[in-house]
């Protein structure tokens, strides 16, 4: 998800393969699938991501909660386009 990415790049300033050091990850790969999914995060990547990026529950949240907003957005406009 895009928030991920801005919490790597834009807070904690760090490229993926420092970020699968720090989310203890079995190698770089294993971030970028983490970062890139658009469903079904894992609550235990997610709660360390979190801490990590010392936001608070507030932030975080509403980053999480803007971007599953415009997803479903997003995927609503698609969908009435095509009827």
């Amino acid at each position: 998800m895009h928030f991920i990415r801005k919490i790597r790049e834009k807070v904690l300033k760090k490229n993926p393969y420092e970020m699968y050091k720090l989310m203890e990850l079995g190698d770089t790969r294993a971030w970028i699938a983490f970062e890139e999914r658009t469903e079904s995060l894992n609550a235990k990547k997610l709660v360390k991501l979190w801490r990590l990026s010392g936001l608070s529950g507030d932030e975080f949240m509403n980053m999480m909660a803007q971007e599953v907003e415009e997803t479903s957005l997003k995927k609503k406009i698609v969908q009435k386009n095509k009827k």
